[in-house]
C-alpha cells in the first residue's frame, strides 16, 4: 500500500479536491467554534468563510496538517473577535444617533 500525501501539501499544490475534503472536515466544528464569540449565525459564517478564504490565500506557507487546523482556529477566533467589536461600535453609534443627549454627554466627558 503507497503512502497517501498528506492534505497540507495537496492543498498547498492547489488541489481543490484536497480543500474540499478539509472544507467537509472542518466547516461545521468551527461554525460552532465561532458561534462562542458571536451571536449572529449570518457573522460566524461569514467568519468562517473568511478563514477558509485566507487559508487558501496563505496554503503555501502551512507546514502540516496539524498546522492548517490550528490556522482555521486561530483565524475564526481573530476575525470573531473583530466582528464583535465591529458590532459593538456599529450598536454605540446608533444609540448616539437615537439618543442625542448620549452623544453630547460622551463629547462632555471627552473634554473633560
Amino acid at each position: 500500500m503507497g503512502q497517501q500525501t498528506p492534505i497540507y501539501l495537496r492543498i498547498a499544490e492547489g488541489d481543490a479536491s484536497a480543500f474540499a475534503q478539509l472544507h467537509t472536515l472542518y466547516k461545521d466544528r468551527l461554525l460552532y467554534y465561532g458561534k462562542r464569540f458571536l451571536n449572529e449565525w449570518e457573522d460566524v459564517k461569514d467568519v468562517v468563510a473568511e478563514a477558509f478564504v485566507q487559508l487558501w490565500l496563505s496554503r503555501a506557507e502551512m507546514q502540516s496538517d496539524a498546522h492548517l487546523a490550528n490556522f482555521l482556529y486561530r483565524v475564526v477566533r481573530h476575525k470573531a473577535i473583530d466582528r464583535q467589536e465591529k458590532i459593538k461600535r456599529q450598536e454605540l453609534l446608533l444609540r448616539k444617533v437615537d439618543q442625542p443627549e448620549l452623544a453630547e454627554e460622551n463629547q462632555l466627558e471627552a473634554e473633560l
